[in-house]
């Protein structure tokens, strides 16, 4: 594996264990069934991981173009310590089965927010790029 990979690695240890926290210390209040704050958090997590894609590529240089694979690297890695929090340390998430579940949920939710948002990224800076291309071969 590559230095970024090893990179995105770590950042993706970083942030579960970011989110894993945060999900323990806010508790049932955040993390139970009819909460307005955890919808709320839903609708806010598009936002916060288009600032995290956004931060990740600029600290590690890496082009739009190409932001697919290290976030998949970020997001797997993220999805593999929740699966083994979930099956073998709840505790780390919360005290009730409803805020593990949730708390769980919310982090699955973050990784395909973040999936969708990096194919954007790439796709939509590829057709940009493309575009310009075109663009300057055109003109005369």
């Amino acid at each position: 594996m590559s230095r970024n990979s090893w990179i995105f690695v770590a950042l993706g240890v970083l942030f579960w264990f970011a989110d894993a926290l945060f999900i323990r210390f806010t508790g049932v209040e955040l993390f139970h069934c009819g909460s307005l704050w955890l919808i709320g958090l839903f609708l806010a997590t598009p936002f916060a991981g288009w600032v995290l894609i956004k931060t990740c590529l600029a600290v590690t240089g890496i082009p739009e173009q190409e932001a697919l694979s290290p976030i998949t690297i970020l997001c797997s890695t993220g999805l593999l310590l929740n699966g083994i929090a979930v099956s073998q340390y709840r505790w780390l998430y919360g005290d009730t089965l409803e805020h593990v579940l949730l708390g769980a949920g919310w982090l699955l939710w973050g990784v395909g927010v973040l999936l969708i948002l990096a194919s954007y990224f790439a796709t939509h800076s590829r057709n940009r790029s493309e575009l310009s291309t075109n663009e300057t071969r055109s003109t005369p």
